[in-house]
């Protein structure tokens, strides 16, 4: 296929994918970010027009990019959906919306008869009680596609939700879903939680002919590997004077019998995160931080080579970038300020020229649908809750087009609650690899 001049051709796994998608019609494709999930569908859902495709709103751009490299569609017939008091213009094969205006205006989409939904970073539709799930659920086509990386993010039962929407008569009840696949315990509370699954190979005999999932190791021998690297941080005594107060504040308030909820509980275990990054959230002049000048003596090291920096905060971010920037190092910010359309350019400075040599991003903003392969290590200056955002971070460097072996670095604030999160983050992940791992999975697919 020829667009932009170039000549373009699925790798094999990836033709493999879309004739999975032609043939099943309604899929899960959970390959690992960076396999070229977008192709595959685009490629898979040739011909079956109109198609709307739900996604993040910073990937608008990519999605429609990928239609002109991937289809026959051109741009005058992609529509962008982008505001709910606009009504569905008729006349275009492709319609690209993103996932908020979809839980708006999702009763104007059910008026148009698609041939095929496309549902991309699909594990936003986890949660089965979401508006945004809800709204997804109403909608019904032929063909149903859904993209993730990361099918589950914390538990198995939510998976449930894309079956359901793929398979709504299959899959009615989550309830018996779960007493079926879930392994199920009595808390402390005595409410239940879920902690595992109950069947590994009746769970992947299940999900046969409804996920395809491929790792980069199996379909891309030849992409260099990725290591790992922890690097345990001193918190400067500024920091530890804050730290330990808040803390002192936390545990005195459960002594006192004071009754702690949830959303309490998370916002003062947040505090202590940001204290062991740094103080800049609490005073924006003060920089005390010693994972950020941890982060500078890293990238100064590897110069001229690329790094990529990794955050939950935007605040951290700003303060890389001005940290840096005290040593004339040029850093492009990606993050939920980032007016939308600049990240492409920024993106595409880094990628192509030497304007740039650090990205510094939230997780949120920079750790989907950008390609980042002109860095070879990334750093987290703090690890998110979840794997599947960590993963789809690491693969923003690990994708196709990546020629060296990357380095991913986590710093970690020694004696902090830091520590307990990353023993939380390996539980979950060996929880995952349990659910999409495996002899048994790989025979059936």
């Amino acid at each position: 296929m020829v667009a932009n001049e170039e000549t373009l051709s699925l790798y094999p796994f990836q033709e493999r994918g879309a004739n999975y998608i032609q043939e099943w019609k309604r899929l899960i494709v959970a390959d690992e970010p960076g396999l070229g999930k977008t192709a595959q569908a685009i490629v898979g859902l040739r011909g079956q027009y109109p198609q709307l495709v739900v996604c993040p709103s910073s990937l608008k751009l990519f999605w429609a990019q990928e239609y002109l490299r991937w289809s026959d569609v051109p741009a005058e017939r992609i529509a962008f959906l982008w505001s709910q008091d606009k009504a569905v213009p008729e006349g275009y094969d492709v319609y690209i919306t993103h996932w908020d205006i979809l839980r708006l205006t999702w009763q104007g989409l059910m008026r148009v008869k698609w041939a095929a939904i496309v549902a991309d970073e699909a594990h936003r539709a986890k949660n089965r009680k979401a508006l945004r799930t809800r709204a997804l659920k109403k909608l019904d086509a032929p063909y149903k596609v859904l993209l993730t990386g990361t099918p589950i993010v914390n538990r198995p039962d939510e998976i449930w939700s894309l079956l359901h929407f793929l398979f709504p008569q299959q899959y009615r009840s989550y309830w018996r879903f779960v007493e079926e696949f879930c392994s199920v315990v009595i808390n402390r509370w005595g409410g239940y939680e879920i902690v595992g699954i109950r069947d590994r190979e009746k769970m992947h005999r299940e999900l046969r002919g409804k996920v395809i999932r491929r790792t980069k190791k199996t379909v891309l021998p030849e992409l260099p590997d990725k290591r790992y690297m922890t690097i345990p941080i001193e918190l400067y005594p500024e920091q530890i004077r804050a730290y330990t107060e808040m803390r002192d504040q936390m545990i005195a308030r459960i002594n006192d019998d004071t009754i702690l909820y949830a959303p309490v509980v998370l916002s003062q275990l947040m505090r202590l995160r940001q204290i062991a990054i740094g103080l800049g959230f609490f005073d924006s002049t003060n920089r005390c931080s010693s994972k950020i000048d941890a982060v500078v003596d890293f990238v100064m090291d590897r110069l001229p080579r690329k790094t990529v920096v990794c955050t939950q905060f935007v605040w951290v971010a700003n303060q890389i970038k001005e940290a840096l920037a005290a040593h004339k190092v040029s850093v492009g910010v990606l993050t939920g300020q980032t007016p939308m359309a600049e990240r492409n350019v920024i993106v595409e400075d880094f990628q192509k020229n030497d304007k740039y040599s650090v990205i510094s991003m939230t997780a949120e903003t920079g750790g989907t649908g950008f390609t980042l392969t002109a860095a070879d290590a990334l750093v987290f200056t703090d690890r998110p809750w979840t794997p599947a955002v960590v993963q789809q971070a690491e693969d923003r460097i690990h994708r196709i087009g990546q020629k060296d072996a990357v380095l991913i670095v986590t710093l970690l604030a020694h004696g902090t609650v830091e520590e307990k999160v990353e023993r939380a983050l390996r539980r979950k992940e060996r929880m995952f690899n349990e659910m999409f791992t495996g002899k048994t999975f790989k025979e059936l697919l």
